[in-house]
């Protein structure tokens, strides 16, 4: 039996198995950051806040109970992640090329840098994808399901409406054989229904409302971006925000920086800060977007474009997290294992190296993804995957703060998805 005959015999259970085992290789047990930490905190006291959605704290504190630390949600937000590609990819090509799909893109390294650490960016990817395969199948036992799982990733992050928008209208409503206008219809009441319900869900497990701090960069940064206003306006806009310079328009000139979270040190905040001061800051937004929507935009699209990489230098910073970048005392602190192997600290390093280059620049994915739908547009699964990366990418020019590889995750999987199923059914022809 020749090498290739013998490749070609690997059953595709086998090689999923193997695919996800060298993901495992690098990143067990999970890699933790303050984020993961904070709802880890929040899984083990019970006490939600609403830092990040709930829903993943409230999922973890049930795992947690039965197998504690980070291992079991790595396993959930990978082998969902690997088992959705895999049943996408077999609507375009053989089992065995879709499974050698499933792994290729758990193992890029933009992806892999990402799904190794504990994050509702992680477990939404894996969720989004294992419910778009479910809703493709047939069954309606089947496809019911998936609306499902879509339902609970549209709870795990603030802007997941926005992406699974797509998923449900486009997919779900091609798999209903009625005409059009009656099953994209129907597609968008589901979608409306599940979005309510996680949404109600969230809020009804939140036992600690932390408000948000990005009212108080976008108030920074339109006063930065507006012409000069009275003093005495801007004053009376923030008298409960705890001002730290007299003049904030004229502060605000001198030390703007987009997405660089420079906006917070106008004002004396603290995580979380006061009822008052929120209800200052968001008031205060809305009155500048009111009466300076230019500078408001101005603002917002420097900052869309760092976070895209297009402009700026914070990309030239530390982008990726590896086993070295964990804090050891807030590892202690939940029994998690402080050490690493040195074949996990080779692979970080070769992440670091590659988070350096245009691999790990939003941009690059947002081509991609157009181009993609573009030779996919009559495909509604990979349109509408692609579409879903797109809009909650989209939906960055509103809510982003800094740039952060993992706030396009999203749309760097749903591209390389469908670049891998390009790539496979180009070779399978052949």
């Amino acid at each position: 039996m020749t090498i290739r005959e013998r490749i070609t015999s690997i059953r595709p259970a086998v090689i999923l198995l193997i695919g996800w085992s060298v993901f495992a290789i690098y990143a067990f047990p999970g890699l933790l950051t303050a984020d993961s930490f904070a709802q880890l905190d929040d899984a083990r006291s019970g006490v939600f806040r609403d830092i990040n959605p709930p829903l993943m704290a409230a999922l973890w504190w049930a795992i947690d109970k039965v197998i504690a630390g980070p291992f079991p949600m790595l396993v959930l937000q990978s082998v969902t992640l690997v088992a959705g590609v895999h049943l996408i990819a077999r609507r375009f090509v053989r089992e065995r090329a879709a499974a050698i799909c499933a792994v290729a893109v758990l193992l890029a390294p933009p992806v892999l840098a990402v799904e190794s650490v504990i994050w509702t960016h992680s477990l939404f990817a894996g969720l989004a994808l294992l419910g778009t395969g479910l809703v493709i199948d047939p069954r309606p036992r089947v496809r019911n399901a998936g609306i499902a799982v879509l339902a609970l990733a549209g709870g795990l992050r603030d802007s997941a409406p926005v992406a699974t928008l797509p998923l449900v209208v486009l997919v779900v409503g091609d798999q209903l054989g009625w005409e059009a206008w009656r099953r994209y219809g129907i597609a968008f009441a589901i979608w409306l229904g599940c979005t309510l319900a996680v949404c109600g869900a969230n809020a009804a497990l939140v036992d600690e409302h932390w408000p948000s701090l990005l009212p108080a960069v976008d108030v920074a940064g339109t006063l930065a971006k507006a012409d000069d206003l009275d003093p005495a306006h801007v004053r009376d806009l923030l008298d409960n925000a705890d001002l730290v310079e007299r003049d904030p328009q004229a502060y605000a000139r001198a030390h703007y920086e987009a997405a660089s979270g420079w906006g917070l040190a106008l004002f004396a905040l603290r995580a979380p800060m006061s009822d008052a001061q929120a209800r200052t800051l968001v008031h205060a937004r809305r009155t500048l977007i009111r009466e300076q929507p230019g500078a408001y935009l101005r603002h917002r699209l420097d900052t869309y474009a760092v976070v895209l990489g297009l402009s700026g230098d914070a990309w030239s910073k530390k982008l990726v997290v590896t086993h070295d970048y964990q804090e050891p005392q807030l590892l202690a602190k939940a029994n998690v294992p402080r050490g690493y192997t040195k074949l996990q600290g080779w692979i970080g390093e070769a992440l670091d190296m590659l988070a350096k280059t245009p691999l790990f620049r939003p941009w690059l994915y947002v081509l991609l993804a157009i181009a993609l739908v573009v030779a996919f547009r009559r495909d509604a699964v990979l349109r509408g995957l692609l579409a879903s990366g797109l809009a909650l990418e989209l939906s960055l020019v509103y809510n982003a703060g800094a740039p952060d590889f993992r706030e396009s995750h999203w749309l760097a999987t749903t591209a390389l998805v469908a670049a891998a199923i390009a790539i496979a059914r180009r070779f399978s022809r052949r």
